[in-house]
């Protein structure tokens, strides 16, 4: 697809092209042309191995500094759908989750990305991961909760990668 709209774009230059011979215009028109060419043929491995390592921070911030490094990494006008739950769109909303969350008695989620993606752009990307919830219920008894999860995310103007999208469900038993 981004070939064919590549194709039709350059076919729609040379056709306005040829009915105006000034050289300015039509290397004004080949320079657009080589823009989008470099933007598609981008190669953006090192930023999809720059959000697995900022996924991989998080879990571990998670893990080691409770509520506090679970939170810092969402950016402030992230969205979470935990699951069974409604949609949480504000800050204090996810604030109250996180704190729900690590209220629970021997509380200790970890998270492994399985791959990354990055748009051509460079701006956003998504990591597709499996987690482990560890807690202990009612009674006092250990559970261990399996689950997959998608995260978005979005480059901020500083370089660093915040999440602004996360989903996750628990693995059927």
């Amino acid at each position: 697809m981004k070939y064919f709209t590549l194709t039709c774009f350059a076919a729609l230059l040379l056709f306005t092209s040829c009915s105006n011979n000034n050289p300015k215009v039509v290397a004004g028109y080949q320079k657009t042309i080589d823009s989008l060419s470099a933007v598609i043929s981008a190669d953006h491995s090192s930023e999809a191995a720059a959000l697995m390592a900022a996924d991989s921070m998080w879990s571990l911030a998670a893990n080691t500094k409770g509520e506090e490094g679970f939170l810092s990494y969402y950016a402030d006008n992230a969205v979470i759908l935990p699951p069974n739950e409604k949609i949480l769109t504000t800050r204090e909303e996810i604030e109250k989750e996180a704190k729900g969350l690590y209220s629970v008695p021997g509380v200790s989620i970890s998270w492994k990305a399985k791959s990354a993606e990055v748009s051509r752009s460079g701006e956003l990307g998504y990591v597709i991961e499996e987690y482990t919830l560890s807690y202990k219920d009612a009674k006092g008894k250990p559970v261990v909760e399996l689950g997959k999860s998608i995260e978005v995310w979005k480059k901020q103007a500083d370089g660093r990668w915040k999440c602004i999208g996360d989903m996750w469900s628990p693995n059927s038993k």
